[in-house]
Formats: C-alpha cells, sequence, structure tokens
C-alpha cells in the first residue's frame, strides 16, 4: 500500500495507507460525522480511532444537535405551512417534492420524508458544490494556460451574454476544467459500501456483507489510470480520453444505485457559476503563493486554510 490504491486500509494489521496520509491531515469530527452519516458499526469506529481519529467533545456535539433540531424544525414548519396552502412563498424545490406523487400507489411524501429530502438537496447542493468551486477557481489561478483556454471558450460561447442552462452543452472545455478539479480534490473523498456478495480484491478476500471504504481521492491518482496524476490537465476529460479509461477510474459522486442523486445538476451549477467568473475575471493566487495546500478530510476534502485569489476584472474590446 506505499502507492496510491483503491483500498484505503490494509485489512490485516488495519495500518493507514502511507500515501493517503502523505497528502492528507485527518480532521477529528469525521468520526461523528461517519457514525451519524453512514450508519458504521461499533468496529469501524475503533479502526477510525486506531487510526488517532478521535470524538469530538461533548459539548460541541450538543451544540451542533440543537442547531440542527431548530433547522429541522423550521423546515417541518415550512412544509406544513406550504401543503395547508397559507404560505406566500414562490413555487420551487418544496412544492415540487409536496406535489410529487408516487407513480404505483399514488401517496405523496409524508413530513419526514420530505425534510429528509430537502436536507439532503441543501448538503449535496450547497457543501460540496463550494468545495469543489473553490478547488476548481484555485486550480485555475494556479494555471494561466488553462485560463486562456477557459477565457476564450466563454467569450466564444456566451457571445457577452449571462450564461445559461442552454449553454452548458457547449461550454466543453469549462467541463473538463471541473471534471480535472474533482479529479484531484473531490469533496467526497471517502464514503462506505457493503460488498453484496464475496469476492477478491487487492489480494484480499471481502465477505459478503463488509463494508468497504471507497476513496476517489486515491482511485484518482492510480498512475495506470491517469498517467502523471498530480499535473492538473484538463485534457484528460477530452471524449476520446475518457472512452479509453475503465468506466470507475473517476466516480467523484459515487457509482451504481447509490451514486449522488444530484450529480447532474452540481455540475451543471458548477458549469455556469465557473463561466460567469471566467466571462468577468481573471483569476490569480497571491503574490508569492505555491501550489502547495493543505488539506483536510472532514465530511468533504476542504483546503486546510484560507484559500485565496486575487480576482482581477478582465479588459473589455
Amino acid at each position: 500500500l506505499q502507492r496510491p490504491e483503491f483500498v484505503v486500509f490494509d485489512s490485516l494489521g488495519w495500518k493507514p495507507n502511507p500515501f493517503l496520509l502523505s497528502k492528507i491531515r485527518f480532521k477529528p469530527p469525521i468520526i461523528d460525522q461517519l457514525a451519524k452519516e453512514a450508519g458504521l458499526e461499533p468496529g469501524v469506529l475503533d479502526l477510525l480511532k486506531r487510526l488517532g481519529i478521535t470524538s469530538v467533545a461533548a459539548a460541541s456535539k450538543a451544540s451542533s444537535r440543537t442547531s440542527s433540531s431548530r433547522a429541522v424544525a423550521q423546515l417541518a414548519s415550512r412544509i406544513a405551512a406550504r401543503a395547508a396552502g397559507t404560505s406566500s412563498a414562490q413555487a420551487g424545490l418544496l412544492d415540487a417534492l409536496t406535489q410529487a406523487r408516487d407513480s404505483g400507489s399514488g401517496d405523496g411524501m409524508s413530513q419526514k420524508q420530505l425534510v429528509d429530502e430537502i436536507l439532503t438537496f441543501f448538503l449535496a447542493g450547497h457543501e460540496t458544490t463550494a468545495v469543489g468551486l473553490t478547488w476548481t477557481l484555485h486550480l485555475v489561478s494556479q494555471h494561466p494556460e488553462v485560463e486562456a483556454r477557459l477565457h476564450e471558450e466563454v467569450d466564444r460561447v456566451l457571445a457577452g451574454q449571462p450564461p445559461t442552462a442552454h449553454d452548458l452543452e457547449a461550454l466543453l472545455y469549462t467541463r473538463q476544467v471541473i471534471d480535472e478539479a474533482l479529479r484531484l480534490y473531490p469533496p467526497l473523498w471517502m464514503y462506505p459500501r457493503t460488498a453484496a456478495r464475496e469476492q477478491q480484491l487487492g489480494g484480499f478476500v471481502v465477505p459478503a456483507g463488509a463494508m468497504m471504504l471507497i476513496a476517489p481521492y486515491l482511485t484518482h491518482r492510480m498512475p495506470g489510470l491517469w498517467p502523471d496524476p498530480e499535473r492538473f490537465d484538463p485534457d484528460r476529460f477530452r471524449p476520446e480520453h475518457v472512452a479509453a479509461r475503465p468506466r470507475h477510474a473517476y466516480l467523484p459522486f459515487g457509482f451504481g444505485p447509490r451514486a449522488c442523486i444530484g450529480q447532474h445538476f452540481a455540475l451543471q451549477e458548477m458549469v455556469l457559476a465557473v463561466a460567469a467568473i471566467a466571462q468577468r475575471f481573471s483569476v490569480r493566487g497571491p503574490a508569492g503563493a505555491g501550489a502547495a495546500v493543505a488539506i483536510d478530510a472532514e465530511s468533504t476534502l476542504r483546503p486546510g486554510g484560507p484559500m485565496l485569489v486575487c480576482l482581477r476584472r478582465r479588459a473589455r474590446d
């Protein structure tokens, strides 16, 4: 396990992958987040503790639970008002979910289901997208040759108009830039999966029902799949290069039936955001700033400190 690999931990001695630890700083809150969000078993929690990932303070967890409970209560109140027809808010996501009906039974969602759907949507649509955009702008700021191609595309496609969903199919290089940023810094850097059947993986027998921790951060850096894997190169995602790679070489949103349901919305949102920024600004890192950035592994893969860039308004003809 000295090289990047899709197996995160040595399943015999529970030793952390040295490559992973050389790149990422594990943050203490991750043990609680994984336990709550992924439903990890006590044995897995014990594994994480052996890696030096300790639990957050009880007071901090209590405060977080209080804030979360308050937000859920407010959301439930809005759902009830919307269902009763007493809300004056414009139609949107909440209305669409409230009016949705099961194609078989004709039943709508319960209030708990609506709350869960809304919270999941905002978690997936806010945190991960914001982190992904942060890493994308950082990488663009370090590679002026990439930014020059980005500017050429948005100027040609948008012709001075704000980007809209109708422009998505034409913003091909913009999408490649984002895909490459998500390869190097996938916001969902690790997630659990349960083995549906016994199989051999990396020389180990994985029994049916075993939990595996999939780490896109490692898979995206395997030299056999990604030549010169640390280099930022959006051309990796030209159609002919994508077709030549194994399907699961790139999995920033997971794969299979448990893949992120919001991946298409997130990618559309990121393409439009990057295009809008590139249309108006040049992005540069602060004077003296290098390309190396500390990485913190929390529920998402975040920069280890403030990520500073300089936005300079582009000259207009």
